[in-house]
């Protein structure tokens, strides 16, 4: 039934505690003192009241998260969808519970006791199914609207899944074991007919595949069918390669919708093995030869969209495999010398990063040398770059020289002896003003003394 006036009104105002100390969060801090926070106060343990039932009970430990998250779900899962009133007030409730779950870390510990994922993949199940239904009673799909009931439902689900996984490792893997992936799978035809479900999707799946190598393998391996495929990528058809192609076509075609969330869960997805084999058997890497670098303020949408790609190839650099799957994309070197050197100062870095994961792959040494700019550029980075770039570059000369008797001879062949001990004097007249600056003049001073001697050796 209905919750009660009273009731709701409960919930309205815990709802609005919560947005308020979240934008309260969000603010720069004003001291060095930490500010007040409702999730301190959420996570905080107390004794269980002394009229508890049991008396190993009575000295139990409990959270005030923990008790409103147990009240909101036993609330939100009571409520109906038929009338109206259900259904505002589900949508009261769910909404407070998300603010919830997203402050409280014994909150999402709670949730994840009383089974919320997987009463959360049957509800979204079943919506799905019921969108089936009608689009068969119907025969359309394109007339799907923001405010259809199924639709309100699937995006206030999404939602409280989203908020709940939110650095929460042990919440992302009991989703990677309920199917999310699946049923986001399921669910991707819709979203391509209602961008606001589809936001809200690749929303989940960016908090979802952030820093966990079992959500983002869970994508490589999703089919439409409800069981798991056999091999990453059947028949082309997982939630990687859907990525895949928005991210393609939105790039190409000028599109801007979803495109900054796309990248951002292609970034995380390029750390897992299985992934960055999807996104080269795909040639969606092959795709950054297409991206010009932008110059200046006036090329925004350009920039915008370089920082995107650059931002997953930084992350596809970290690993031996990727650097290989890198160096083969067409003028791969060139574009990213073009980047540092002419870029805005993000992409600079981006680009420099990526340059310089490059260079420690064994196998890849020789022909990096034997480029014309890469040196060149990282020995400019040396005399005029931030300390930051600096750091970077003297660890990619490093690389360079170490291990590979053509990167020596190269190198003295540049005469780099007497550039780098310039850059040496300049550092060491700059005294560093923090211990993260301390640490990154060590090293730049570390790597220029072992190139240095390695060069002259």
């Amino acid at each position: 039934s209905s919750p009660a006036t009273l009731q709701l009104s409960t919930v309205h105002l815990l709802a609005l505690l919560l947005a308020e100390d979240g934008q309260q969060q969000g603010k720069p801090p004003t001291s060095t003192e930490p500010a007040p926070s409702l999730s301190l106060l959420l996570d905080q343990a107390r004794i269980k009241d002394a009229d508890d039932k049991t008396e190993s009970e009575k000295t139990e430990t409990v959270s005030c998260g923990s008790v409103l998250c147990q009240c909101l779900v036993q609330l939100y899962d009571g409520l109906g969808m038929d009338s109206t009133a259900d259904m505002q007030g589900r949508t009261a409730v769910g909404n407070s519970l998300a603010l919830l779950l997203a402050h409280s870390k014994t909150a999402k510990h709670t949730a994840l006791q009383l089974g919320f994922v997987d009463s959360a993949m049957e509800h979204m199940k079943d919506l799905h199914a019921q969108l089936n239904l009608e689009s068969l009673n119907t025969g359309k799909t394109a007339g799907l609207k923001k405010d259809d009931p199924a639709v309100m439902h699937l995006l206030l689900s999404l939602h409280l899944l989203r908020n709940f996984m939110l650095q929460y490792q042990d919440g992302k893997v009991a989703a990677v074991e309920a199917g999310v992936s699946q049923v986001v799978h399921k669910l991707w035809s819709w979203g391509m007919v209602n961008t606001t479900l589809m936001a809200a999707m690749l929303g989940l799946l960016a908090t979802y595949t952030a820093h966990c190598a079992k959500a983002c393998s869970s994508l490589a391996v999703s089919s439409r069918t409800g069981g798991k495929a056999s091999h990453e990528g059947s028949a082309g058809s997982s939630v990687v390669h859907s990525l895949v192609k928005m991210a393609t076509k939105q790039s190409t075609q000028g599109s801007r919708a979803h495109l900054k969330t796309v990248f951002a869960v292609l970034a995380n997805l390029a750390l897992s093995n299985v992934c960055r084999g999807i996104l080269w058997k795909s040639n969606f890497l092959q795709g950054f030869s297409t991206v010009v670098p932008g110059r200046g303020s006036k090329d925004k949408k350009q920039t915008s969209l370089a920082a995107k790609w650059l931002a997953v190839l930084v992350n596809v650099s970290f690993s031996l495999d990727g650097q290989q799957m890198l160096i083969k994309v067409p003028d791969m070197l060139c574009l990213l010398v073009e980047h540092v050197q002419s870029s805005p100062r993000p992409c600079q870095a981006m680009a420099l990063l990526v340059l310089r994961n490059l260079c420690f792959h064994p196998a890849n040494k020789p022909r990096i040398v034997a480029h014309e700019k890469v040196v060149e550029t990282l020995l400019r980075c040396m005399e005029s770059g931030s300390l930051q770039s600096k750091a970077v570059a003297s660890s990619g000369l490093w690389a360079l020289v170490t291990n590979c008797q053509k990167g020596k001879v190269a190198l003295k062949n540049a005469a780099v002896s007497h550039r780098l001990e310039e850059s040496w004097q300049a550092i060491r007249r700059d005294p560093p003003t923090s211990n993260k600056e301390q640490k990154l003049v060590q090293q730049c001073l570390y790597n220029m003394k072992t190139v240095i001697s390695l060069v002259r050796s």
